[in-house]
């Protein structure tokens, strides 16, 4: 059994502010063309998690 550390997010939030958009969070407005070759390099640099931070966000149909 590992021992996680849970960060309490509010969705609503993030969505609404869009302003902590950092290394661990990433907003894409669509999944077409160029959007879709970036939204699968951040899904895998999430996926390294380097600094053990217990996952990433990205919020799709979103725009910066």
């Amino acid at each position: 059994m590992s021992s996680m550390l849970l960060i309490p997010i509010d969705t609503e939030d993030l969505l609404r502010a869009q302003t902590v958009k950092s290394a661990r969070v990433e907003f894409k407005k669509s999944l077409l063309n160029e959007a879709l070759r970036q939204v699968t390099a951040a899904i895998c640099a999430f996926a390294n998690d380097f600094y053990h931070l217990n996952g990433d966000y990205i919020a799709l149909g979103v725009e910066e």
